[in-house]
Parts: C-alpha cells; structure tokens; sequence
C-alpha cells in the first residue's frame, strides 16, 4: 500500500506542468531554443517558486537584454533585487539593463557598492559614459581596456568618438544668410542646400523682375519677394537644424554600433 501511494504521488508531480522542475526544463529548453519571449513567464515561475536559482535568474536577465525589453526588464530585477548580489554574472546583466535602460542615477548608485572586478567596472563605466554621448570621458575610459582583448570591439568602437566631426550650428546658419543653402551644404545635405539656393534665387529673381517691370506697385513683385524672403529665413533656421541632425547621426553612428556590440558581451548562458 505504501508502494502504491509513493508511485501516485511520483505519477502527480511527473503530470503536473508547472511544477518546478517542469518549469525550469521546459524555461531551459526555450531560452536554448532562441524563443526569449516565451522563456521568461516560465523563469518567472521558477524565480517565484525557488527565488535562490541564479541561472535562471541569470538567463530571466539575459532573455529581457536579448529582447529589447530593458525596462521590463528593470522591473523584474527589482523584483528580483535581494538575490542578485550573491552572483558577479547576475549583478553584471543587472548593470546592463539599467544602462540600456537608461537608468543612470541608480547604476552610479550601484556601481559604488558593487564587487565586481576593476576590469567590469571600467567596462560598465565606459558603456555609461558612450550611452550618454560624453565622448571624451568615454574615450578616456577606452585606453583601459587595452589589457583586455576580449573587450577591443567596445574599446574601438568608443574611441571612434574621438574622430567625430562635429558639425557648427553658428557657422552653417552664417553660411546661409550670406549664400542660402551653403550651410545645408557644409552639414552634408548638399541636395537640400542646392534647392534652397535655387529656390532662394529663382524667386528673388522674379521678384526683381516684377519690380524692374512695373515699380513699386508691381503685386507681383511684392508677392514673389514675400516668398523668396520667408524662404530666405526658413533656410537660415534650417541651416542651424541640418547641423544639429548631421552631429545627431554622428552620435547614433557610435551608439547603434556600441549598443550592438555591448548587447552580445556577456550573453548566452
């Protein structure tokens, strides 16, 4: 009789799905197969079931950095805070959701506290200061990691900020008041630069032309110079704007890249 009850209970824990161990070989088995998404209900219900299992803690991390979903993903490590501390891997993943997330003031708070090794700090560090756009503190950063081949794609990546060729909103809004569309030229944009000085042109011509025929009383004059004027105008506001946009995608150049590269050191579990 003893028998027979300990074979029903095994048969009760073997067909119950969301047991602990069928949800941690069945969360297992979808983070490995790629499927992130529905990885994390499944880590979700280990964590609630066994909140001391760092890999699936760990793997609950990955799946939301993996997916883009960083502050869903901050609030999962929350949830999750007081166990993430006893594992480097866990308080690092931590460190990058909150960076990707673009919480700095608690990552700064953190990092302070934090036993990582110098080599992660800098590493993190350096990510910081590239995801806030302060180029020289994170080229500064990107001569430490020198010592560290397995981090040159970073540090290459954040010394390009170096190189950067920032455009002057003061000297292309100066450029086309003298010559409209030049500025849009010296940004970059020599297409749009091109039809402002055409259009700039072609209706202040005509504007002079209605003047040249009939004097002041020329409608047509007056018309044609009101539009060549507020073109005139429009140009010079967007010739600081398309400085402005070219330093923009100077920026996003290094970010996309860096945030690429940052997403795939320190993954996969």
């Amino acid at each position: 009789m003893f028998v027979c009850f300990f074979v029903n209970i095994k048969a009760q824990e073997n067909t119950d799905l969301f047991n602990y161990s069928n949800s941690l070989r069945y969360a297992d088995y979808l983070y490995n197969s790629g499927e992130f998404m529905l990885a994390l209900p499944e880590y979700k219900r280990v964590l609630f079931l066994y909140p001391g299992n760092t890999q699936a803690n760990i793997r609950l991390h990955d799946s939301y950095i993996r997916l883009g979903k960083y502050a869903e993903g901050k609030k999962a490590s929350d949830q999750f805070s007081p166990h993430y501390f006893r594992n480097d891997t866990l308080e690092l993943l931590r460190f990058k959701l909150l960076l990707l997330n673009g919480s700095y003031n608690i990552f700064e708070k953190e990092i302070l506290n934090s036993s990582l090794t110098a080599k992660d700090k800098d590493y993190l560090l350096m990510s910081k200061y590239v995801f806030q756009k302060n180029w020289g503190q994170a080229n500064e950063y990107s001569t430490k990691m020198n010592n560290y081949p397995e981090l040159y794609q970073l540090k290459n990546i954040a010394a390009k900020s170096a190189q950067l060729n920032y455009k002057s909103p003061g000297l292309s809004l100066a450029m086309s008041a003298i010559m409209p569309g030049s500025g849009k030229v010296y940004s970059g944009y020599w297409k749009d630069g091109l039809f402002s000085f055409l259009f700039v042109g072609i209706t202040a011509w005509q504007s002079y032309r209605g003047f040249s025929q009939k004097g002041t009383k020329s409608y047509y004059g007056w018309i044609m110079g009101a539009v060549s004027f507020s073109f005139y105008t429009g140009n010079i506001y967007g010739a600081a704007k398309a400085a402005n946009k070219k330093n923009h995608e100077l920026d996003h150049l290094i970010l996309d890249e860096y945030e690429k590269a940052f997403i795939s050191t320190y993954s996969g579990f």
